[in-house]
């Protein structure tokens, strides 16, 4: 069985505003304007609609009020009391994300210095046995075989865990790729935002912008 929706005191109130307008919308159909006359009937609708869009409004607006004075009073009592719980949200949130990228880039930075020292244990290598085959192709002696180069050994630094399971819930660190700006002037000019309310504000006033022209445009306002 579906449930129904229990009618409200100012469902019926809405339903003759519903009426009215489909009469309004009638009339505006059949509008036709040649003349001084039709425009003068055409703009007689034109405020009565705008009088009674206001109006509809109006009480919208009264009617809802007491429900909104009572939602905002919860609102602000809860904004109120989770305050603590945000400012304790950010303060643990910025400390651990502090230590997960300290932790990471540890990582990164040992990570970058075996792989220098394995680059440069290579090199060695091959930098001997190409001496050792130059001296061959001499008919020299072969030097004796220096020591190999000791083997890269990396910095042991603890892996920084992504995930962290405890008693209260599973707590996981998301990377964000963010930016900082280091240079404004290497911007690229795409990336700078168009001020279009400055602009439109200027027109309004009476004034010009460079790469902008003047567009009239004509809509009719009741009194």
């Amino acid at each position: 069985m579906t449930p129904t929706t229990a009618v409200q005191p100012y469902d019926f109130e809405a339903a003759t505003i519903h009426e009215t307008g489909l009469v309004l919308v009638a009339q505006a159909e059949a509008l036709v304007i040649e003349d001084d006359v039709d425009d003068a009937v055409a703009k007689t609708v034109l405020a009565i609609v705008t009088k009674g869009l206001r109006a509809a409004d109006a009480r919208r607006v009264e009617l809802k009020a007491p429900a909104l004075a009572e939602c905002t009073a919860i609102d602000t009592a809860f904004r109120d009391a989770t305050t603590p719980f945000k400012t304790a949200k950010d303060l643990i949130s910025k400390k651990a994300s502090d230590y997960f990228k300290v932790k990471r880039d540890a990582e990164d930075a040992a990570r970058r210095e075996a792989e220098r020292l394995e680059r440069e244990a290579a090199a060695a290598r091959a930098k001997a046995e190409a001496e050792a085959l130059a001296a061959q192709a001499r008919g020299e002696e072969p030097a004796p075989t220096p020591e190999p180069p000791p083997a890269a050994v990396a910095v042991v630094v603890p892996v920084a865990q992504a995930v962290t399971k405890t008693e209260a819930g599973t707590v996981g660190m998301v990377k964000t790729r963010g930016y900082k700006i280091v240079d404004e002037a290497q911007i690229p000019h795409e990336y700078w935002l168009l001020d279009t309310a400055r602009i439109a504000r200027v027109y309004k006033a009476g004034g010009n912008v460079r790469g902008c022209e003047e567009d009239i445009t004509y809509s009719p306002r009741t009194h």
